[in-house]
């Protein structure tokens, strides 16, 4: 009995037909990977606002910050320092009680001045809220965690006149801090010369320029570095760590290694010149032996 074979190409109309729903289910597949792995751009994307999970009654932060006051910078020269802060007081609902203090002092503990106010920012907004209730307008002392290039964000005032900022470097570079180097995002707001460094992990501010009026602080211009918090920041910067470690060391030991190489190879020279002269001494010994009396 003769049984013939019909076989079906995938490239022939009919196999097209028939494999086309498979064929959709793969390219749609292949879409989605291609988004997750490669993703989007971000640009002109405002990022959502996200109300710290971290922000408890106790939570506080400490900056180094410079002051625009003249006989400030004066003492400055003397050994004087100036520190921001805020604590966490009351949190009550969505709205959270902060108590901001500027102080200067001496390094011996001589206090120069102090000056205390008391704030209340929406944590679902970052509005700041005066005690009448009036919403004097945003804040920039946390933004919203992981922004990716391109996004934006509001740090102060509000509409008409809000200072929105951009991200223009996500994650790959860190800032110093009180748990040591952590990882960052930067944003600047464009033509108001606003710059500033927010830790990735917790979106808290690690250093920031610009205007504190709106904090009752017209006198600051500037917080350069977070020096104390209870905040868990998270794991370490270990990129930058161990580059400033090799950047610290390295002037010191490779001077150290070169010295040491040059004189380990001095010295086995020196070793193998003393053994050739010993063999030779050797040998002139022996041929004087075996010569006849």
């Amino acid at each position: 009995m003769y049984c013939e074979t019909t076989r079906l190409s995938l490239f022939s109309s009919s196999g097209c037909r028939r494999f086309k729903p498979v064929l959709a289910f793969l390219g749609i597949c292949t879409l989605f990977l291609c988004f997750v792995c490669f993703g989007v751009e971000a640009n002109e994307e405002f990022i959502p606002e996200v109300p710290p999970a971290w922000l408890k009654v106790g939570t506080y932060a400490e900056y180094r910050c410079a002051l625009s006051d003249v006989n400030f910078w004066r003492l400055e020269k003397a050994g004087a320092e100036s520190r921001f802060g805020w604590e966490c007081i009351n949190l009550s609902d969505h709205v959270a009680t902060l108590n901001f203090t500027l102080f200067g002092f001496f390094r011996n503990g001589t206090t120069i001045f102090q000056k205390n106010t008391i704030g209340y920012i929406d944590v679902n907004t970052r509005n700041l809220i005066c005690s009448n209730g009036t919403v004097v307008g945003k804040t920039a002392l946390w933004l919203p965690p992981y922004m990716k290039k391109g996004q934006k964000v509001v740090v102060y005032g509000k509409a008409p006149d809000e200072g929105v900022a951009e991200c223009f470097f996500s994650g790959g570079v860190s800032a110093r801090t009180c748990q040591g180097y952590q990882e960052s995002y930067l944003i600047t707001t464009h033509g108001l010369g606003i710059t500033g460094g927010f830790d990735m992990d917790t979106g808290l501010c690690q250093d920031l320029s610009g205007s504190y009026g709106h904090l009752g602080f017209d006198e600051m211009t500037l917080l350069f570095e977070l020096t104390a918090t209870n905040v868990d920041l998270g794991p370490r910067y270990l990129r930058t760590e161990i580059l400033e470690f090799l950047l610290r060391t390295v002037p010191i030991t490779v001077p150290i290694i070169i010295i040491t190489l040059i004189a380990v190879i001095l010295y086995r020279k020196r070793r193998k010149r003393k053994k050739r002269l010993q063999e030779r001494h050797l040998e002139t010994s022996q041929q004087k032996t075996s010569l006849p009396a």
